[in-house]
């Protein structure tokens, strides 16, 4: 030890680039753009269907409290189902996505389709038959009527990106059950943090708040600066 106090040594470790500080940060940062990615796939044709069909059908209803149910669902459940699903006895055992990144990714991404989704579709709705018909009769074309509406909205999609970011880079609970917290693997900030905490190495626990602190920060200060821009 450098120092006595942890807080020093957190610092130290910190501006030194401890080596299991940046690889948890990698391993973070990684599996939640990731895992961002694979529900973006998903989420943005499915919220610009939902909020350019002004029209309420069953289906958009339907649709619409499958993602508040899906909201609600706990972490850990989620952890589990991908842990049965990745387990040797799992239907995609053969794939060998347990303990690894690419494994955490996909079920954080099940974490983030809802979410995102629920967040594109609020920040989607509010004059976009408007925009679209505008653009349409000025004779733009579908797909340039579509990216017209697409840079319209483009603080408020940029917004709900950074929201569900943020709430994945902080996840521990799937992290732990899919990741199995491997050192310099798949250990994250938050599984790390929860690891060094319990065995006594409060410096490293501490160094890795900070940094998870910053970040969320960052992340915050960001979506407060596109707020005003709106």
């Amino acid at each position: 030890m450098i120092d006595g106090n942890p807080l020093v040594e957190a610092v130290q470790r910190i501006l030194s680039l401890d080596r299991e500080v940046i690889s948890a940060m990698y391993v973070s940062l990684i599996t939640s753009v990731g895992a961002l990615c694979i529900a973006s796939f998903f989420s943005l044709p499915l919220s610009l269907y939902l909020a350019l069909h002004c029209t309420v059908s069953k289906v958009q209803t339907v649709i619409r409290s499958l993602l508040d149910v899906m909201l609600a669902i706990p972490t850990v459940l989620l952890g589990l189902l991908g842990y049965i699903l990745f387990s040797q006895q799992g239907i995609f055992a053969s794939l060998s996505l347990l303990y690894t990144v690419t494994g955490m990714s996909i079920i954080l991404s099940i974490l983030a389709f809802p979410l995102l989704s629920s967040l594109l579709i609020s920040s989607m709705e509010g004059e976009e038959e408007y925009t679209v018909s505008t653009a349409l009769t000025l004779g733009a074309s579908s797909r340039q009527a579509l990216c017209t509406f697409l840079w319209e909205k483009r603080t408020y999609i940029v917004t709900a990106y950074i929201a569900t970011f943020t709430r994945l880079i902080s996840e521990i609970g799937i992290a732990m059950m899919v990741g199995g917290n491997i050192k310099n693997h798949t250990r994250t900030i938050t599984t790390a943090i929860a690891l060094e905490t319990g065995k006594g190495n409060f410096s490293l626990g501490i160094a890795l708040g900070i940094v998870l602190l910053f970040l969320s920060g960052i992340l915050t200060l960001s979506i407060r600066l596109l707020q005003r821009q709106r």
